[in-house]
């Protein structure tokens, strides 16, 4: 790409240097600082390209102070709602509330245990009834 198309991209890309955020903004400088390797290679070859170059050292400042702005504004940012340092009060409640869990925890492990044993006898239960009923179908087989 030739100079004026890379610097004509970059003049269109300008306004957005105030309301960027730090990728773009990086990757806008990475487009200046390869604009201004174009201009030096120009430069080497003999070429006057001395007004170009006041262009990329301008967007290049401006880049440079959006990034400082917002570095400036990172460091500057109030922590709000801090959290109180716990206090006695607050850990005896915590403590209260989790002997209350417990608690209820122990609670259901009992009635699960005790709903457990009781499906256990029930399923004893239904197993005997079973072989009842078998055993009366076959008896009934048998005088039919």
């Amino acid at each position: 790409m030739d100079i004026k198309r890379f610097l004509e991209r970059l003049e269109r890309n300008k306004p957005m240097i105030c309301t960027a955020d730090k990728p773009d903004l990086s990757r806008m400088r990475a487009n200046v600082m390869y604009a201004r390797r174009l201009i030096l290679r120009a430069e080497q070859s003999g070429k006057s390209i001395w007004p170009q170059k006041q262009q990329i050292e301008a967007i290049l400042e401006q880049i440079d102070a959006r990034q400082a702005e917002i570095e400036v504004k990172k460091t500057n940012i109030v922590v709000k709602n801090e959290y109180k340092p716990d206090t006695v009060d607050t850990k005896q409640k915590t403590e209260e509330i989790l002997m209350q869990h417990q608690e209820m925890a122990d609670a259901m492990t009992e009635e699960m245990l005790r709903l457990a044993q009781e499906m256990k006898m029930n399923a004893h239960t239904m197993g005997e009834i079973a072989e009842r009923d078998k055993l009366v179908r076959f008896v009934q087989y048998i005088w039919t």
